[in-house]
């Protein structure tokens, strides 16, 4: 399983990362070859992500992993944007 200390972006924070791109979570899921059941589970905290589906996710939202912003940070985008 990841860790906290090297995954710093929520499951909300993807999910506003990809409806900036213009993406469904369901269509992340499917980049992601993980199925959206999966995401969900992570999302309530049932489950976390292996690293390398972590990773998938990432690239699905166009965020490369060794750029991954601070936590919090896909938040302030939004709220600038608006």
């Amino acid at each position: 399983m990841v860790n906290d200390m090297i995954m710093p972006l929520t499951p909300r924070e993807i999910e506003e990362l990809a409806d900036t791109a213009g993406k469904s979570m369901r269509r992340v899921c499917e980049e992601a070859g993980i199925a959206p059941s999966t995401f969900s589970r992570w999302k309530a905290g049932d489950t976390e992500p292996t690293l390398g589906v972590y990773r998938r996710i990432l690239a699905a939202v166009s965020v490369p992993p060794d750029t991954t912003p601070a936590p919090g940070a896909a938040s302030e985008r939004t709220e600038a944007a608006a």
